[in-house]
């Protein structure tokens, strides 16, 4: 990853007592790893960025979980745009909530456009990766 022969791992345990160890590069475990916290940050970080997923209170998920719009404010039915993605959790959007002003019916929302573009990139690099070692 950074091309370096080693990394000093440092730990001060306390004003007179201190930890230094060295860490080798090793390849099969960052391939692994890279694999796990991708997986990890299109999970649970990407989500809570973007909708504030796991920090909603109980009544605002409820709400999300029903498959409409961020705002919640309730289904109307010319006013709407389904998400295209098939991985979407809300589903249903305003236009106005998404900046839509085309008589589109359906497009990928701005949260599960990140994440199919996030993945892409994530898959590019890692096979980018693999190539190295």
């Amino acid at each position: 990853m950074t091309k370096k022969q080693y990394c000093d791992f440092v730990l001060f345990k306390s004003e007179s007592e201190l930890h230094i160890e060295r860490i080798f590069p090793d390849g099969l475990f960052f391939i692994n790893a890279v694999a796990v916290v991708r997986k990890f940050y299109i999970n649970c970080i990407l989500p809570e960025l973007l909708g504030k997923w796991y920090t909603l209170t109980r009544h605002q998920l409820s709400r999300e979980c029903h498959g409409y719009c961020y705002c919640g404010a309730g289904i109307v039915e010319e006013d709407m745009v389904q998400c295209s993605s098939g991985i979407c959790k809300i589903k249903l959007f305003h236009r106005k909530c998404l900046n839509l002003t085309n008589a589109r019916n359906s497009c990928k929302c701005p949260a599960c456009s990140k994440t199919i573009n996030h993945t892409k990139r994530e898959n590019r690099q890692t096979l980018k990766l693999n190539k190295q070692l």
